[in-house]
């Protein structure tokens, strides 16, 4: 079997969650904005500082355990 560091994975899952998040392709981003008749720029201006706060905060924690 082949060993894997449990950093890469941490690493691997929070790039595909949080570009999850930013895709506009995201259907749930998509919908939710059109249901609350929100601009995709100004829905953009709070997820992006939480996702940098999230990967800050990963990385953070990465290096503490």
């Amino acid at each position: 079997m082949i060993q894997v560091d449990p950093n890469y994975i941490t690493i691997g899952f929070l790039g595909g969650f949080i570009g999850a998040m930013l895709s506009p392709a995201h259907a749930c981003l998509v919908m939710s904005s059109k249901y609350f008749k929100a601009e995709l720029p100004r829905v953009y201006k709070y997820t992006i500082p939480a996702s940098i706060l999230t990967a800050v905060t990963t990385l953070l924690l990465m290096m503490v355990f």
